[in-house]
């Protein structure tokens, strides 16, 4: 994994787009233009900025989840799953078959 710096890259964005906006203007494109391209510009230079900074964070495995110690998150955790295992889905009043009514008795 990477840790990139704060706001280094978008700075050097910021600064990158206004001079290319004040270049294209002395070349007398028009202003939409000038400021599309210099924000594509600061994009990019933002970009290359903030990855060329970035400081590489040494590989460590991640340690496994443990439970913790607590008697309290084990009589919690027990009284749940005992809940879940005995409530089996009640079917709605609606959804239980009838047996059916016999004419000869």
């Amino acid at each position: 994994m990477y840790r990139f710096p704060g706001d280094i890259g978008f700075q050097a964005g910021l600064r990158v787009w206004i001079v290319f906006i004040l270049l294209f203007w002395l070349l007398r494109f028009r202003a939409e233009l000038a400021i599309l391209l210099g924000a594509v510009a600061g994009l990019a230079v933002g970009y290359i900025v903030t990855y060329w900074n970035a400081q590489k964070l040494p590989d460590t495995p991640s340690k496994p989840v443990e439970t913790p110690d607590n008697p309290l998150f084990r009589q919690v955790t027990s009284r749940l799953t005992q809940q879940f295992r005995r409530s089996p889905v009640k079917k709605p009043s609606f959804m239980k078959r009838k047996p059916p009514k016999r004419l000869g008795k």
